[in-house]
C-alpha cells in the first residue's frame, strides 16, 4: 500500500497520479465508489480510518501518503 485517498472525479484523479513520481513503481488502483450523498467529512473520516487501519496492521503509514501523494 502506498496512497489512501478519495476523489469526486475518479478520471482526473487517476490523471493527476499518473504524472506522480512514485519511485519507479507501477501502482495499481483499487477502489470503492460510495453512496453520492455523503457529506465532505464522512469521506475524510472514512479515508482516516483506512489510514488509521493500515497504521495498526502494519505500523506506519502508507509509505507515500503524507510525501505529497495527494
Amino acid at each position: 500500500m502506498l496512497y489512501i485517498g478519495e476523489t469526486q472525479n475518479f478520471g482526473q484523479r487517476m490523471k493527476t497520479h499518473a504524472q506522480k513520481n512514485w519511485s519507479g513503481r507501477a501502482p495499481v488502483v483499487s477502489y470503492h465508489r460510495v453512496v453520492d450523498n455523503l457529506l465532505k467529512v464522512h469521506l475524510h473520516e472514512l479515508e482516516n480510518d483506512l489510514i488509521g487501519g493500515y497504521f495498526d496492521a502494519m505500523g506506519d503509514a502508507p509509505e507515500m501518503q503524507f510525501s505529497g501523494g495527494d
